[in-house]
């Protein structure tokens, strides 16, 4: 199986663009697609936690991007250590077969009892992010980015899509190495570049304004990045391409403290 993640991607912006979307609207058709619920928080740390083990946060013990200590006024950052549920990528290796896990959020630090893994957003730098079986200089050559740089969102947009872009191309490269190259039963990969546009760009295209091109000219290349993998796959695999949350635009935020 191959589940390839799009965080924070609805369902419906694939669905009202097909032109953008071609390859997982042919994948859809081809095989099942449609709207599927996320948990509460719809959060990227609360909701990947869920999403890998079947179980809500209550399961998990991680409930969004900022946790309290029991019985305390304590907080701390949920890493991939205080996820108590059991992940689906160790249920394959206690049932002795192989996976390989790249990205996916909330997985710091990177478990060595799986084939292979770098663990993703919320890990200090490549370097931390990458597990004993991983080569750091090949994904560096790879041009593998542990996530975009969200300053440039607030600070300079077309710099932040330059850098959006690149951190795509460098995701997909190194999926599509590990992919041809491992041994794998399950490979686990997440592109989280999706989520750092819609934060960024989502506004824009849903008013048709300065960067709407760009939201969409960066969809066009995830999709075609998804089609080139899913062609590598062979008949006996299953692709599964799944988001962690949706969104809409955000026109204000009220603090009621």
């Amino acid at each position: 199986m191959v589940f390839l993640g799009i965080d924070g991607v609805p369902f419906e912006l694939i669905q009202n663009n097909p032109d953008v979307f071609e390859n997982l609207t042919t994948i859809g058709q081809n095989g099942s697609h449609g709207q599927i619920e996320s948990i509460v928080p719809p959060e990227s740390s609360a909701c990947w936690p869920s999403l890998t083990t079947g179980r809500n946060p209550g399961a998990t013990g991680v409930y969004g991007f900022q946790d309290r200590t029991l019985d305390s006024y304590e907080t701390y950052i949920p890493m991939g250590r205080h996820v108590r549920a059991k992940r689906l990528w160790d249920r394959v290796t206690d049932a002795g077969r192989k996976a390989t896990v790249l990205n996916v959020p909330v997985t710091y630090p990177p478990s060595d009892t799986i084939q292979r893994q770098v663990a993703g957003f919320l890990s200090g730098d490549l370097q931390a992010a990458a597990g004993e079986s991983i080569d750091v200089d090949l994904l560096s050559e790879l041009g593998y980015q542990v996530d975009v740089d969200v300053r440039l969102g607030h600070e300079d947009k077309d710099a932040f899509v330059e850098d959006a872009h690149a951190t795509l191309a460098g995701r997909y490269e190194t999926f599509k190495h590990y992919i041809e190259e491992d041994d794998w039963d399950l490979f686990f990969g997440v592109f989280m570049a999706t989520d750092r546009m819609n934060h960024f760009l989502y506004g824009d295209y849903e008013n048709e304004t300065a960067y709407a091109e760009d939201f969409l000219e960066f969809y066009r290349e995830l999709d075609a990045y998804i089609g080139a993998l899913h062609s590598r796959l062979d008949e006996e695999a299953t692709l599964v391409v799944a988001s962690d949350h949706g969104f809409t635009e955000l026109e204000y935020e009220v603090n009621c403290n």
